[in-house]
């Protein structure tokens, strides 16, 4: 691990010690650097405000795992990758409940949805390329929209909410969903083939 990662990582240690001890939006650049012992010009260089930082941290803890995940394995295997984000969000609740609910610019939500968005066409692509099926760019772009969006709005509603829905259900109410989708795609490849 490189210094900038070592760096990267204290602010992000210390921001969700501090959302654990103080609501997370009243923590400042100022306050964190203070607790870290790091500059504001070390934090600058690094993130350009604290929602790039917790963004930053939702990547680095969820959407890295899950896709490197989704790239080394079956495509049929996916809950589990779902399953390992969802307990990591929930393992850390106390700051992500809080991070969800911080309506900005740059925030945790429009970043989710995003980088849903980019695991989900790249899941639908491992799909539809094991299945040797090809979509039109529009019909796929649809459809990745459209999941990506169902599931990044139940996970925030969910963190918003206080994570109460145990995270077995989650995982169910995210299968039934994928399995929706697919079932989407093959009947849709059906009617294109008639």
């Amino acid at each position: 691990m490189g210094k900038s990662d070592v760096i990267k990582r204290e602010f992000a240690r210390t921001l969700k010690q501090m959302a654990s001890e103080q609501a997370l939006s009243s923590v400042t650049v100022s306050s964190l650097c203070a607790k870290t012992g790091l500059s504001r010009s070390t934090f600058y260089y690094h993130f350009i405000d604290l929602y790039d930082l917790i963004n930053w941290i939702f990547d680095t803890e969820i959407i890295l795992p899950l896709q490197n995940y989704l790239c080394s394995h079956e495509v049929g295997n996916w809950a589990y990758g779902t399953r390992m984000s969802l307990e990591t969000m929930f393992a850390d609740r106390i700051f992500y409940c809080q991070a969800v609910k911080m309506d900005v610019q740059n925030s945790l939500q429009d970043f989710m949805r995003q980088r849903n968005r980019d695991s989900w066409e790249l899941l639908l692509g491992r799909y539809l390329e094991g299945t040797h099926q090809q979509y039109d760019p529009e019909t796929l772009d649809f459809l990745t929209t459209f999941i990506a969006q169902a599931i990044s709005n139940m996970t925030i509603d969910w963190a918003k909410d206080g994570m109460k829905t145990p995270v077995d259900r989650m995982c169910k109410m995210n299968e039934v969903a994928t399995m929706g989708v697919y079932g989407i795609i093959n009947r849709a490849n059906e009617l294109r083939k008639t």
